[in-house]
């Protein structure tokens, strides 16, 4: 039933990508100067300026949607279709609640968790700006483009444009996620499967530096720390944008005397490397584990802190030439006329956020990957390319 699905959907759906991506270049849907509601982003907090700059990456705003480019895996572009026709043509939360009362496993479900993780995977900041365009260009009423702030209250972010979507993807992903994380039967498994959904990016890096900026996000005082790492080895999301070569793509605190100059001035002051590195930077603030001057432990709390990841005050901070593996989400969306803007953060709630890696050995606390709470790398990847397929394949 599922493969006949599959190859009459294929079949109908290869004249459309003939016309759509022959003559699409690679990131022909990236482009600048869309027309924002200046007010309207400036008092919902979610306008990029030089109040809450610091470590942010950015990448130009997806201006054709969905976002195909000729480059993608033939089941990537199909997944664009699928995910951007339903947020087109269902009724708000109505495919969301659909899949929260399935009982059982089934072949929809199986697709639909295929094609969720290879979109991530192929490239999971364009993953991440497409779900936020669905939220941008949503409205209920299908009358004008709204945004609903954190009182839910409506609100133009955009000129009054006529919407594109009558649902967004971000609750039909969640739904998905937790529908499947279910089907396994003991938390260890439900613990990797939920990491390896949840997480944007994973990736052993070998630790270079760590810079640091006050948390402008935040009203107790900590800082916010940027590591440059080497990628020594990519488990989920195949491109990041690379530290060397495309460095304008990284935010940097010391650079707020620019931020109100044109895009253009401003990437002239960036000295870019014209070779790629395989280096990426990311974020982490120090009370990533609920621990330290800045968090509150919870007795009774189950969660095993790696002591290595831990301060003297029990703040969680890491160290040039730490090795880990690292699970990564982006947050703090923020917008400009030309770009998106998110922070790169470890995210505590994928395995705690990071593995430490000590003579090639993965070493995990909480037995999440391992019985007895260590295994080799090899082991670890052997595990989780055997779920990526059952997730890919099922």
């Amino acid at each position: 039933m599922r493969n006949r699905f599959l190859a009459s959907f294929c079949l109908t759906a290869f004249f459309v990508l003939l016309t759509i991506c022959a003559s699409v270049p690679a990131d022909a849907q990236r482009s600048t100067n869309r027309s924002l509601n200046i007010g309207a982003w400036t008092s919902n907090g979610g306008l990029f300026g030089s109040n809450n700059m610091m470590f942010q990456i950015r990448a130009p705003y997806l201006s054709s949607l969905p976002p195909l480019a000729s480059s993608m895996p033939y089941p990537v572009i199909i997944s664009y279709l699928v995910a951007d026709s339903a947020c087109r043509t269902t009724k708000p939360d109505s495919l969301a609640n659909r899949i929260r009362q399935w009982t059982s496993w089934n072949d929809t479900l199986a697709m639909m968790t295929s094609g969720l993780y290879q979109m991530v995977d192929w490239d999971p900041l364009r993953f991440a700006q497409y779900s936020r365009e669905t939220e941008l260009w949503f409205n209920a009423s299908d009358s004008t483009m709204n945004w609903v702030d954190s009182s839910g209250t409506p609100m133009h972010v955009l000129a009054p444009l006529t919407s594109k979507f009558t649902t967004t993807l971000e609750p039909i992903e969640t739904a998905v996620k937790r529908q499947v994380v279910k089907y396994y039967p003991t938390a260890a498994e439900r613990g990797k499967v939920g990491a390896m959904l949840g997480a944007l990016w994973i990736l052993r890096v070998q630790i270079e530096s760590i810079d640091s900026t006050l948390n402008v996000l935040s009203p107790d005082g900590y800082n916010r720390y940027a590591v440059t790492a080497t990628v020594v080895d990519t488990l989920k999301g195949s491109y990041f944008p690379d530290y060397c070569s495309q460095v304008s793509s990284y935010m940097w605190p010391d650079l707020q005397a620019t931020v109100d100059k044109s895009d253009s001035k401003r990437d002239a002051e960036i000295q870019t490397d014209p070779e790629p590195c395989n280096k990426i930077r990311f974020e982490y603030t120090p009370h990533l584990w609920a621990s330290g001057r800045f968090g509150t432990e919870t007795p009774g709390l189950t969660m095993v802190r790696d002591s290595a990841f831990l301060n003297a005050s029990r703040d969680f901070r890491l160290l040039p030439g730490h090795e880990a593996i690292v699970f990564l989400s982006l947050r703090n969306h923020l917008v400009s006329d030309s770009y998106d803007y998110f922070n790169l953060d470890i995210d505590a709630g994928k395995s705690y956020g990071i593995l430490r890696i000590a003579s090639n050995m993965v070493i995990d606390p909480n037995k999440i990957w391992s019985s007895t709470g260590m295994m080799t790398y090899t082991a670890f990847t052997t595990m989780f390319n055997f779920l990526k397929q059952s997730i890919i394949n099922h």
